[in-house]
């Protein structure tokens, strides 16, 4: 076992949970891209499903469904290149972590964060992202500190 490894820091609580912060939240679904376009479309019970346009439909016996529409990674910041490369879902999961990113840093939370642990004390092999995503149809990103040094 590794030095490191065996000094570890215990983060698990007496009920056998652990201590995690949330920092920032990216989404692209079918809402639109973004938190925001994501939160007002719940909170007006909006209804983001449809006919299904990036595919000929007519040998299937589902025509609708929920996709995300006019999405352009290049305008989300993929170079030309990225977004002809990648996969969509991949665009997604990249433009999701890039907002969930951008508020862990910014903003009054990412402030307190940062206030209380700085960034010379963070454990990095401790700061990672949380990804989910269904078929490709919509991605939402979270950024988590676990813990510190």
């Amino acid at each position: 076992m590794s030095e490191n490894m065996s000094k570890r820091v215990q983060t698990r609580r007496p009920d056998g949970t652990h201590r995690v912060v949330i920092t920032g939240v990216g989404a692209v679904t079918p809402a639109g891209v973004g938190v925001d376009a994501l939160w007002s479309t719940l909170m007006e019970r909006g209804c983001c499903i449809g006919p299904i346009e990036r595919f000929d439909t007519t040998d299937y016996e589902v025509h609708i469904g929920a996709e995300v529409r006019d999405f352009d990674g290049v305008e989300h910041g993929l170079s030309k290149k990225e977004a002809r490369r990648f996969e969509r879902f991949v665009q997604y999961a990249i433009v999701a972590a890039d907002e969930a990113l951008a508020q862990s840093a910014a903003g009054e939370l990412g402030r307190a964060i940062k206030a209380k642990y700085p960034v010379q004390r963070m454990v990095y092999n401790h700061v990672g992202p949380v990804i989910g995503n269904h078929t490709g149809a919509g991605v939402i990103a979270l950024f988590f500190v676990g813990k510190h040094k």
